[in-house]
């Protein structure tokens, strides 16, 4: 086969065509119809040379307009997303607290309102370290109080935890509210 091709190659165009039995005027024609064909590509590779290369000017004003409207849309669908995902934290919020809720009434069986009451009063002071009114959150490690105390209640800026005397115990010791309630009785 490479003998083949070597003797096909040596024998030249008009030479191969013969060899596939093409007579003298269709081979004329072929290369007639080849040398056309070579022409109006070349004439093509001319003027696509010859054409200016520089972009088409763009309307400064219309470019600013469409890239206003872009930056709405943008804007639009951020917001909407971060409003869908504000809600859905907000009502995982509220029902964490109804949770949380339901919890107190069911777990509070055992201990009286008197004593649930006498918890509440606890001072978280005397629970944690508390300086003007901040203290180290004992749930995320830290350097600076983040922790803040008012009226019995803590809410902590820096992971956001807050509740009562009663909430402060049952996470810092894991208790449950019957159990919260009677340590903070000892107290």
């Amino acid at each position: 086969m490479e003998i083949v091709d070597k003797g096909l190659r040596a024998i030249g165009y008009r030479g191969k065509l013969t060899t596939f039995g093409f007579t003298t005027d269709e081979i004329g024609e072929i290369i007639e119809r080849d040398k056309l064909e070579d022409m109006i590509i070349e004439r093509a590779q001319r003027s696509w040379e010859a054409e200016p290369k520089n972009p088409p000017e763009v309307n400064e004003e219309w470019a600013h307009e469409k890239r206003a409207e872009y930056l709405k849309n943008e804007f639009a669908n951020a917001t909407q997303v971060f409003l869908k995902n504000k809600n859905e934290e907000t009502a995982h919020k509220k029902s964490l607290a109804k949770l949380h809720y339901s919890l107190h009434l069911g777990l509070s069986k055992g201990v009286t309102k008197d004593e649930i009451g006498k918890a509440h009063g606890v001072p978280l002071a005397k629970l944690i370290k508390v300086e003007n009114n901040f203290a180290l959150c004992p749930f995320h490690s830290e350097k600076h109080n983040s922790l803040h105390i008012t009226k019995n209640l803590y809410y902590c800026f820096g992971c956001g935890a807050g509740g009562d005397a009663i909430d402060f115990v049952q996470q810092t010791k894991f208790l449950f509210f019957k159990e919260a309630v009677k340590y903070l009785n000892v107290i």
